[in-house]
């Protein structure tokens, strides 16, 4: 059996880039168990493979070199197991992370699946009157004048704010036009931008959007030029004998 091996051979071996071998040393995770005084070359004995393998297996893992390099230095049966149950904790994390974004996404092309399917159904601008389940959405205020550029900044805000605080948001915007404001003709002028959430208690920015009866109307196209679908809106109300007594909440269904 061999007793040394090079950095490129090491790195054959294991998959690792000779780059990566380097900064091991570098940051003394991995040094080898001499350098050629002539050359400059490292050379790795045969004994240091295992070592290796062990620090491959913690990296993947998901262990950072920082803790691997803590661990080696201070390796005992008491100790790995306490880093092993620290980094389940830091798995539990990311699976319960991952399972929450898997949700996000399935939700998303059911919503994508719909409009698809209302979009086929009906041609674009005509209104459909249904029934809408209770939501829940978090909300930030549009500042005056209202203009696409504040709504655009309050939007960009809700999203920051609600993953600051670890919300379980859906990946969809959308924004409230008070009534008051579409019947006044102001049908760009947003008085918050939301987010759909699932509840959570404490959290008084989220608001309840309760089920009920509502007419939709799905437009695609230049949000300044809304107005034309919101019209069409109050005319076919009209025809039919209803009267709007509600908010406006748009939702942006293709966002991601």
């Amino acid at each position: 059996m061999r007793d040394f091996f090079s950095i490129g051979e090491v790195a054959k071996y294991t998959g690792l880039s000779r780059q990566a071998l380097i900064f091991y040393d570098k940051i003394g995770l991995f040094k080898p168990a001499c350098v050629n005084p002539q050359n400059g070359y490292r050379l790795y004995s045969a004994k240091q493979l295992d070592l290796l393998d062990t620090i491959l297996i913690m990296r993947r893992i998901g262990l950072p070199l920082e803790d691997i390099k803590e661990y080696l230095e201070e390796r005992s049966a008491k100790n790995s197991r306490s880093f092993l149950e620290r980094q389940m904790a830091v798995i539990d994390e990311q699976i319960r992370f991952l399972t929450l974004m898997r949700s996000r996404i399935a939700h998303k092309c059911l919503t994508l699946d719909a409009v698809a399917s209302h979009m086929d159904e009906a041609a674009e601008g005509e209104v459909i009157r249904t029934q809408t389940p209770e939501q829940y959405i978090f909300t930030e205020p549009v500042p005056e004048p209202c203009t696409l550029t504040e709504i655009s900044l309050a939007t960009k805000k809700c999203i920051s704010q609600a993953f600051e605080r670890e919300l379980p948001v859906f990946f969809e915007t959308g924004v409230i036009v008070p009534r008051d404001r579409l019947m006044a003709g102001e049908y760009v002028r947003a008085s918050h931008a939301f987010l759909p959430v699932e509840y959570v208690e404490e959290e008084p920015r989220i608001l309840r959007m309760p089920a009920g009866e509502c007419v939709v109307c799905y437009y695609m196209g230049e949000y300044l030029k809304i107005g034309a679908a919101y019209e069409k809106i109050f005319s076919w109300c009209r025809e039919n004998g209803l009267r709007i007594v509600s908010d406006s909440y748009e939702f942006a269904s293709t966002t991601i």
